[in-house]
C-alpha cells in the first residue's frame, strides 16, 4: 500500500515485475497493474480506505494463503471446507468463497473454484 504503485518500491522478495500495465478510461478511474510470475497487484487512482491498493490476483500454486487455520492455494481441493465459508454463485456460472479478512465492508478475499472444488484463482480486492 505504501508504494503508491511505484514498482521500484515493491519488496525485492516479489522479484522483478514481468509487466506494468497502465489503463485509462473515461468510464473508470485510471489504474496500474504490476504483474509478477503467478500474481498481479493492482492500484486505482481513486483513493479508498486502504489507499490506492485495489486488487491482488493469485493464479499459480506457489502462493499460499492461510485463513483462520485453513490453507488455500491454486490447485487445492477445498470440498471439505465449503461448509465453513460463505459460497457465492458468480454471474459467470462459477463459484467462490468470499471472506472479509478485516470484517469490514471494503476488503474481501474471493477464492474461485471449479465444479470439482479445485481452487482456480484467489483475489484480494478493495471496494472503491
Amino acid at each position: 500500500m505504501k508504494t503508491n504503485e511505484d514498482a521500484s518500491k515493491m519488496p525485492q522478495t516479489l522479484g522483478k515485475p514481468q509487466n506494468i500495465r497502465k489503463q485509462r478510461s473515461n468510464k473508470a478511474p485510471a489504474s496500474t497493474h504490476i504483474d509478477y510470475d503467478g500474481f498481479s497487484i493492482g492500484f486505482s487512482e481513486l483513493l479508498n480506505a486502504k489507499g490506492n491498493l485495489s486488487r491482488i490476483e493469485v493464479s499459480k500454486p506457489d502462493v499460499l494463503l492461510n485463513i483462520a487455520g485453513d490453507e488455500f492455494y491454486v490447485g487445492k481441493d477445498i470440498g471439505k471446507l465449503l461448509n465453513k465459508y460463505d459460497v457465492n454463485d458468480q454471474a459467470s456460472g462459477g463459484r467462490s468463497l468470499v471472506y472479509s479478512p478485516e470484517n469490514d465492508s471494503t476488503t474481501y478475499l474471493s477464492i474461485s473454484f471449479d465444479d470439482e472444488n479445485i481452487v482456480s484463482e484467489i483475489v484480494y480486492f478493495v471496494l472503491t
